[in-house]
C-alpha cells in the first residue's frame, strides 16, 4: 500500500488513475493532504496516516523547491527552500518515528530515504548561528538551495547515528538533474548551471531519476552499505559525498542542525 502525501490531492488522484489506465497495477494506494510550506499541516497528515492502521516500511522525503528568484516566506515566515526542503521533512520524520520503530520491532523493514542533491557540494561552509533560519536581507536563491540540500545530508547522517540501534536504514540520494517542474521558478543562474556541460552528464529522464531512491528503498544491499560508512547514493549505488556535509568536514553540524530544527518545530509537534 502506497500513501501519497501531496499538496494537491485531486491532481494526484487523477495521475494515479491515469497510471492505472495505462498499465497493470496490483497494489493499493491512499492520497493524503500535506503542505510542506506550512508546518501546521504536518501533524494533521500524520494523524490521518496513523488512522489508516498501516505499517510504515519506507518513508521517502521527496518534495523540494529550487532557487526561487526572490525571497519567499513559508506560512510560518521561514525562507521557503529551508522550510520545504529541510524543516518540514524534519518534523514529518520526527512525528513518524514511533511508527517506523514499531514497524521495525515487528520484524519488518523500515527505511528513511531523503532526497538531497549534488548541489549540496556547492555549500563549502555554513554558519548555522547566522544562516539558520535564512534572513530575507541576505537571500541568494542558489546559495540557499545548496545549504538546504546540505541540511538534507546532515539530517540523514544524524538519523543514521540515532537510528543505528533501532535497525532503521537512512539514506540521502542525489537523483540526478531531472527535467521535471523543479526549475520552473528557478533563477537564471541555477537554470544555466544545471543546463551547462558541467551538469550534462547528470541529466536523466523521470524513470532514471527515480531509480536511485527506489534502489535505496528496496535494495537488500543498503544496510551493508551503511555499515561500511555510506550516507550518500547516486546512480543506484554508494557515492562519496562532497561539501560541508560530507563526513569528516563539519561533523559537529549534524547535531547542531538537529537541535536548531527541534527548537523551530517544537510547537507544531
Amino acid at each position: 500500500h502506497v500513501v501519497f502525501a501531496v499538496r494537491s490531492p485531486g491532481k494526484a488522484t487523477a495521475l494515479i488513475e491515469d497510471m492505472k489506465a495505462r498499465e497493470e497495477m496490483s497494489g493499493s494506494s491512499s492520497v493524503l493532504f500535506v503542505d510542506l510550506d506550512d508546518l501546521s499541516s504536518i501533524r494533521p497528515f500524520v494523524d490521518s496516516f496513523l488512522k489508516l492502521g498501516l505499517p510504515l516500511n519506507y518513508l521517502v522525503n521527496n518534495a523540494g523547491i529550487m532557487t526561487p528568484k526572490e525571497f519567499r516566506a513559508s506560512k510560518q515566515g521561514f525562507e521557503t527552500q529551508f522550510a520545504t526542503n529541510h524543516l518540514a521533512h524534519f518534523l514529518l520524520t520526527e512525528l513518524l518515528m514511533p511508527k517506523l520503530r514499531e514497524t521495525r520491532r515487528s520484524g519488518a523493514v523500515a527505511r528513511i530515504v531523503i532526497l538531497s542533491s549534488a548541489g549540496s557540494a556547492l555549500c563549502k561552509n555554513v554558519d548555522m548561528d547566522r544562516c539558520v533560519p535564512p534572513a530575507p536581507e541576505a537571500y541568494n536563491g542558489t546559495a540557499e538551495y545548496g545549504i538546504s540540500k546540505a541540511m538534507n545530508l546532515f539530517h540523514c547522517r544524524e538519523l543514521q547515528r540515532r537510528c543505528a540501534t533501532d535497525g532503521i536504514s537512512c539514506c540521502a540520494v542525489h537523483p540526478g538533474v531531472i527535467h521535471t517542474g523543479l526549475t520552473r521558478e528557478g533563477n537564471a543562474d541555477s537554470t544555466v548551471l544545471y543546463d551547462s556541460i558541467l551538469f550534462k552528464w547528470m541529466h536523466k529522464d523521470v524513470p532514471q531519476g527515480a531509480a536511485t531512491q527506489v534502489y535505496c528503498t528496496l535494495s537488500d544491499q543498503v544496510p551493508s552499505e551503511i555499515e561500511h560508512g555510506t550516507c550518500f547514493w547516486y546512480n543506484c549505488g554508494p557515492q562519496k559525498a562532497a561539501g560541508v556535509a560530507a563526513p569528516g568536514v563539519r561533523d559537529d553540524l549534524c547535531g547542531k542542525l538537529w537541535r536548531i530544527s527541534e527548537a523551530l518545530v517544537e510547537k507544531f509537534r
